[in-house]
């Protein structure tokens, strides 16, 4: 009974043997293939662009004036003006009379709403020639907020809606085989949550249109001040 038990252990040694080589030879297979298949796929990601915001420091203040230098020259006292009495009569000048007083007017007893030649002929001079109030100032309307710069991240938790913008086929078919294409747009967000303006930053040939008309229907929150960010936009070919 023992030796058909190490006879049967002898026949399955060799099984044993050809199944480690194999399972050797397929992990040595598998090894050379990743490692030849990473020296060829190779992926560069670039880094997104870094945003530099410069603040102007305001001036120091002017150092204060030196106070004044102390004469060493000493002080006269101020001269006394006498005053000068004027004469407290003027003399009067008698001209004759060259034309008679006109007669003058009785009262008539006439109310002084309609009196001809009296307080109408007064009042409506004087009401007529009356220069017109002057018109009330304008206020002039106050300048818009500038648009403040904030990353793509703060803003991407308030998008509300918007499409991914796609590449036209006749670009697809012009870039195919090129792996991947990248482009990059400065897009502000208004006050109330739409797309106020849109600019090239990175471009891509013949297809800037036709993203920029899908970016300007990407709504968003509305917001206290407007908003500025950079929108990366990757496309990979197959």
């Amino acid at each position: 009974m023992f030796d058909r038990y190490v006879q049967d252990k002898r026949r399955k040694r060799p099984l044993l043997y050809a199944a480690f080589v194999v399972s050797t030879v397929v992990e040595a297979g598998v090894l050379i293939f990743f490692i030849i298949y990473s020296l060829i796929h190779v992926e560069e990601v670039q880094p997104p662009p870094l945003t530099v915001q410069f603040f102007a420091t305001t001036p120091p203040p002017p150092p204060p004036p030196p106070p004044p230098k102390a004469s060493s020259k000493p002080k006269t006292p101020p001269k006394v003006v006498k005053p000068v009495v004027q004469p407290t009569e003027v003399p009067k000048f008698i001209q004759p009379k060259l034309e008679p007083d006109p007669p003058e007017e009785k009262d008539t007893g006439g109310s002084s709403d309609g009196v001809p030649g009296g307080v109408e002929g007064g009042v409506a001079g004087g009401v007529a020639g009356a220069p017109p109030p002057p018109p009330p100032p304008k206020e002039e309307p106050k300048p818009p907020p500038k648009p403040k710069v904030v990353p793509a991240i703060r803003i991407r938790s308030e998008k509300l809606s918007g499409e991914d913008p796609h590449l036209p086929a006749v670009v697809k078919a012009q870039r195919r085989g090129s792996g991947m294409v990248m482009g990059a747009y400065k897009m502000c967000i208004g006050l109330d949550g739409s797309i106020s303006d849109v600019d090239i930053v990175t471009s891509i040939a013949g297809a800037d249109d036709s993203i920029i008309e899908v970016l300007r229907t990407w709504r968003y929150k509305p917001q206290q001040i407007p908003v500025c960010f950079i929108q990366n936009l990757q496309f990979v070919f197959e």
